[in-house]
């Protein structure tokens, strides 16, 4: 056990960080800043992952939209200009 700890902003070398986990019915260390690395990837990859999922939708729905917007374009054509209609 540590009888004198350190506060983490303290040590100069963040590198020597590490955090203690229990998996497993053992336990096992890892560098703080690895974990911290980890932690960024899995996340960035989640927003990128959404945000590629999000554009998708909006796309399939502005397409939605313009086709409805070119379906009442042309409605409104043949109103005003019926004599057009062959």
């Amino acid at each position: 056990m540590i009888n004198s700890p350190s506060a983490i902003d303290e040590i100069a070398d963040t590198g020597q960080i590490r955090v203690l986990f229990y998996a497993s019915h053992r336990l096992v260390h890892a560098p703080l800043n690895k974990i911290l690395d980890k932690v960024k990837d899995d996340i960035q990859h989640d927003l990128s992952s959404a945000f590629t999922a999000y554009q998708k939708e909006t796309d399939q729905r502005i397409k939605a939209l313009q086709k409805a917007i070119d379906e009442l374009r042309l409605q409104l054509v043949n109103l005003i200009h019926p004599e057009d209609i062959n």
